[in-house]
């Protein structure tokens, strides 16, 4: 291959190979080009979200334990207002775990945190407790 029209001196061996016919493939120099521009476009995929959403579920049933203690202590009104902030918190837990099991973004905590929403829910709990007992929820 000669390139004395261009002006232009004649590639190493080291870069350039060959195919299977024998024709000049890409040059190695490229292909390495190439793949850190695909690097540099790749998401990378961090845990982060379904760690939020297990942190966020972990604190819904914390609204609730300190809810029923209230509520035991005859303080009714700190109690519903935590109630209503543990299902909320933990129906957002919910939603975020099960975004981060699709997502590939921290699959293993977010079914984790899923599971821990359902748990730490007073309304889920209030249904299960009212349907395990007989009684009308």
């Amino acid at each position: 291959m000669t390139t004395e029209w261009l002006d232009l001196p004649e590639e190493p061996a080291s870069t350039q190979r060959l195919d299977f016919e024998g024709a000049p493939a890409v040059e190695t120099q490229r292909l390495d080009l190439v793949d850190e521009e695909q690097l540099l476009t790749e998401r990378v995929r961090t845990p982060l979200l379904g760690i939020v959403a297990i942190g966020l579920a972990v604190l819904a049933g914390v609204f609730q334990g300190v809810g029923i203690a209230g509520a035991g202590g005859g303080d009714y009104a700190m109690a519903t207002v935590l109630a209503w902030a543990a299902v909320g918190a933990s129906a957002i837990a919910f939603v975020l775990g099960a975004i981060a099991a699709v997502m590939h973004l921290g699959r293993r905590t977010g079914i984790a945190a899923m599971l821990l929403a359902l748990v730490a829910n007073p309304w889920l709990l209030m249904q299960t407790l009212g349907l395990l007992g007989g009684g009308a929820a």
